[in-house]
């Protein structure tokens, strides 16, 4: 069996798993490969060529996919991806016996693309990142729900037009979805929820299945913490709080703002603020804080969980973050908002603590409580790894795959 992984890049969250789970199938004796559009530093997707003139195609179907929605008020991401690569000629693609889409927006998703694998009759899986496979654009709805009707009133792009951008695209996805043979992925149990609610899933007859991420390697372990502090070159006598994530100042489902309003809740003597992913610059209540930028090597990022006191995610919607999982198998508890699939992971008083949504005052609460409670570090990290093994999650994959093909995607 010979199964091709789609994503737009190999090096951030979502294509960071892919190549994650391309390696648990690729263990479970499957020919699996990445193609991606940009090809991180370190990582081993193959970059897939483009002439000229294909990358100056790219560039101006994304500056028209911004100028749809520069009338509306955006205040979060959102993607109609009208545009994208033609893939008609791809040898890679034409060998394959199943695709499998990751995060596929700004430049590897087409309506094009869509149509010439229906017409190929090539069987889809698509692991869904974020909300975006059954969105009319946005990648995290912000709980409005519209997706499980129509969308249009678009409450994440200030709309009060019922036919608005993103009930086209939503109606456009329909159409592409019901020409293809699709199997949908969600990662977490909320994800999974939603896709089967969503409108065009559920009136195409399409079905999602729950199939978590899996763990990458050995890198991310217990380690000595004292010694992490040596090789990272950190001192303090702080108890470490540790936030990371990519354009989190940009991106308010990263949760920004909730963890300044949490920070402002906690002595700011007692702690230190560390953060990785970015050059992230503001106000955080007086906090000491040191920035580390992005991290692209996974035994450096281990090094900086393991002399953290607790990691946080403050997020307002995700899925299943490789930053929690990432933490917890390096046995650091993790404080975090009691939504989407964070309580996948995260078991309260056993691993970490789950505030009530969008509480910051009891997310402070969490965040004290997990930075000055003694953990079992070894537990934390053993029992996320066997929920999350890459040999058991790669068995998944294989298994799915084995379905589809032989007509039983159920």
């Amino acid at each position: 069996m010979r199964v091709i992984h789609l994503s737009t890049e190999d090096q951030y969250g979502a294509g960071r798993t892919a190549v994650r789970i391309s390696d648990a199938v690729r263990y479970q004796g499957i020919d699996s490969d990445v193609y991606v559009i940009r090809h991180g530093m370190g990582s081993y997707g193959y970059e897939i060529h483009r002439g000229v003139y294909e990358q100056i195609k790219a560039v101006i179907d994304i500056k028209r996919d911004e100028m749809k929605v520069a009338k509306y008020s955006e205040r979060a991401l959102f993607n109609p991806a009208g545009g994208g690569i033609d893939f008609s000629k791809a040898e890679f693609i034409r060998e394959a016996d199943v695709i499998n889409l990751h995060w596929v927006n700004y430049g590897v998703w087409s309506q094009k693309l869509m149509c010439l694998l229906a017409k190929l009759k090539k069987p889809i899986v698509w692991t869904m990142h974020d909300m975006w496979p059954f969105t009319g654009g946005c990648h995290c709805d912000e709980n409005c729900g519209r997706y499980s009707k129509a969308c249009g009133t678009c409450p994440v792009l200030q709309s009060n037009d019922v036919n608005d951008i993103s009930a086209k695209s939503l109606s456009i996805k329909s159409k592409l979805y019901a020409q293809n043979n699709i199997t949908f992925v969600g990662p977490s149990r909320w994800m999974t929820e939603s896709a089967n609610n969503s409108a065009v899933i559920r009136n195409n007859n399409l079905s999602c299945v729950n199939i978590g991420n899996p763990i990458s390697g050995d890198e991310f372990i217990p380690r000595d913490k004292n010694e992490c502090f040596k090789l990272i070159r950190l001192n303090t006598k702080k108890k470490v709080i540790l936030f990371g994530a990519v354009n989190a100042t940009s991106d308010r489902n990263k949760g920004f703002e909730n963890l300044k309003k949490a920070l402002s809740k906690l002595d700011r003597s007692k702690y230190l603020l560390l953060i990785f992913g970015g050059n992230i610059k503001g106000d955080f209540a007086g906090f000491e804080t040191v920035s580390t930028g992005f991290i692209s090597d996974d035994l450096h990022l281990s090094l900086i969980y393991n002399v953290a006191d607790v990691f946080v995610a403050p997020s307002f919607q995700d899925n299943l973050p490789n930053t929690v999982m990432e933490a917890l198998c390096c046995g650091v508890p993790v404080a975090a908002f009691n939504i989407g699939g964070m309580p996948d992971m995260i078991i309260p008083g056993e691993n970490g603590y789950l505030a009530g949504p969008y509480d910051c005052d009891d997310l402070a609460g969490g965040i004290k409580e997990c930075a000055n409670r003694i953990y079992d570090r070894d537990s934390i990290s053993n029992c996320i790894r066997r929920k999350y093994s890459a040999e058991s999650i790669g068995e998944l994959y294989k298994d799915l795959y084995f379905r589809i093909l032989q007509g039983n995607n159920s």
